[in-house]
C-alpha cells in the first residue's frame, strides 16, 4: 500500500528468521532474573554469559498421583543494581520452578496464595477439564489454596504455567508469576535426545 513503510525482506524465510530471532530474545528476557545453573556463550568473543534456568521440580508420587506443592509469594529483585523491584514468585522471589511430568500421569497441585491479591494459575497449552484450567474464573484468594487434578495428555514438549487473572494477567506475569513445564513421554525417550 502506498504511504506505508515496510521492511524489505527478500522472501518469507527472511521475515520468519527475523521475527523468530526477535521473539526468542523477548522470550528469554524474563529468565535473566533467575539463578544461573548453566552458562552459554552469547557472542563471538567467547565470553560467557549466564543462561538462567529455573530449577527443576518433579513433585512427589502420592497414591499414584504426581503431586506438586507450590506457593505464590511476594518478593523483591534487583534487575538494576541498587534498585529493588517488587516481584511475584512461585516458591522463589521471582518466577517459579520448571515442573517436570510425564504424559499419562495423573497430576495434582496444591497452590497456596500468599500474595495480598487474587491470583490464578493457568496451564498454557494443556488439554484438560475446565475445572482444572486455571482461567480467570478460578480465583485463588489471598490465604487460600487451590488443588486442581487432571490426567496429563500432552505430548513431550516445553509448556508454561502463568497467571490468567482478568485484567491483571500481564502485570502478574511481568512481576514473575510464570514458569516452564517440561513434559516427557515414551516417544521422546526413544529418540535418545540430550535430556539434561
Amino acid at each position: 500500500m502506498p504511504g506505508i513503510d515496510r521492511p524489505n525482506f527478500q522472501d518469507r524465510r527472511d521475515f520468519m528468521k527475523s521475527a523468530g530471532l526477535a521473539a526468542t530474545g523477548f522470550a528469554a528476557l524474563p529468565l535473566l532474573g533467575c539463578d544461573t545453573q548453566g552458562k552459554m556463550s552469547l557472542d563471538r568473543s567467547g565470553a560467557s554469559s549466564p543462561l538462567a534456568i529455573p530449577p527443576l521440580q518433579a513433585g512427589t508420587i502420592e497414591r499414584g498421583e504426581r503431586v506438586f506443592r507450590l506457593s505464590l509469594t511476594p518478593g523483591e529483585k534487583e534487575f538494576v543494581p541498587g534498585t529493588p523491584s517488587p516481584t511475584i514468585g512461585i516458591d522463589a522471589s521471582y518466577l517459579g520452578p520448571t515442573l517436570e511430568m510425564r504424559r499419562g500421569e495423573q497430576v495434582r497441585f496444591h497452590i497456596d496464595n500468599k500474595l495480598a491479591e487474587d491470583a490464578t494459575v493457568h496451564w498454557h497449552g494443556f488439554e484438560l477439564p475446565a475445572t482444572a484450567d486455571g482461567g480467570p474464573h478460578q480465583l485463588i484468594r489471598p490465604g487460600e489454596r487451590w488443588s486442581p487434578s487432571f490426567e496429563l495428555r500432552q505430548r513431550a514438549s516445553l509448556y508454561w504455567y502463568h497467571s490468567h487473572l482478568h485484567r491483571r494477567a500481564g502485570p502478574q506475569v511481568y512481576a514473575g508469576l510464570a514458569a516452564p513445564i517440561y513434559v516427557r513421554d515414551e516417544e521422546e525417550d526413544r529418540l535418545d535426545l540430550p535430556s539434561r
